[in-house]
């Protein structure tokens, strides 16, 4: 299992309710390369930690060199389903992207 640092949350409305995007380098802490990876996206909170389950939105993870390295950007809307989190950690388990609110 690999795993970004911890990032700093932004909000995007434009941002599909599906879709993260990241800095390429910190997208190499998961062990990514391309643009973007399709992936079983889950959005946990600190207690649920990374398990999965039938909870997902089939997703992708898009690494962008115009996102600021350490943070991440998700849809507003998501943003505010998870209670506003400042802080996050990406988690990578073979096909699946793991949001882990830490603050």
């Amino acid at each position: 299992m690999k795993k970004t640092g911890s990032l700093s949350v932004f909000t995007d409305l434009s941002l599909p309710r599906n879709k993260i995007v990241i800095h390429p380098n910190d997208g190499f802490d998961l062990g990514l390369t391309n643009k973007s990876k399709s992936c079983a996206l889950y959005l946990n909170t600190q207690e649920k930690g990374v398990v999965e389950s039938n909870d997902y939105v089939p997703g992708s993870i898009i690494l962008d060199n115009n996102c600021n390295l350490g943070t991440v950007n998700i849809n507003a809307k998501i943003w505010k389903t998870l209670g506003k989190p400042q802080k996050a950690v990406l988690v990578c388990k073979g096909n699946s992207i793991f949001f882990v609110t830490t603050a």
